[in-house]
């Protein structure tokens, strides 16, 4: 049983960035931010919240390929905070590892002829 586990639905705020490393710069790996629209009151402005994920391998090479800024994403993954320090100060950053993702936008010409995956209907 996964005691941390966190599921976000979202929008990138811009293109990801995939990088390959490793000893052999053989390991895919992909950092993006997603915004979250927050509840709020009737009438009230709309809010969000802000993630910053990472995915690796195989779903690293997806995202990098299918999603740019704008795109619609569900995540699902462990929150990890890192502690470090800078100048002197310290800071911590918490971010969602990300173990699966799933497509929420609608499907177009253009991504049927690249056969992404439909929306499955689930609630996330």
């Amino acid at each position: 049983m996964v005691s941390n586990c966190t599921i976000l639905k979202g929008r990138l705020t811009k293109d990801p960035v995939f990088k390959k490393v490793g000893a052999n710069g053989d390991t895919s790996f992909v950092m993006f931010s997603i915004a979250v629209k927050r509840r709020t009151k009737p009438g009230a402005e709309p809010e969000a919240d802000f993630f910053n994920c990472k995915a690796w391998r195989a779903q690293a090479d997806a995202i990098a390929k299918f999603f740019k800024k704008g795109s619609g994403i569900a995540v699902q993954g462990e929150l990890h905070t890192d502690n470090y320090e800078k100048n002197g100060v310290k800071y911590s950053a918490t971010t969602v590892e990300v173990d699966n993702f799933d497509f929420t936008d609608p499907r177009s010409k253009s991504d049927a002829e690249q056969n992404v995956p439909e929306d499955d209907g689930l609630p996330y």
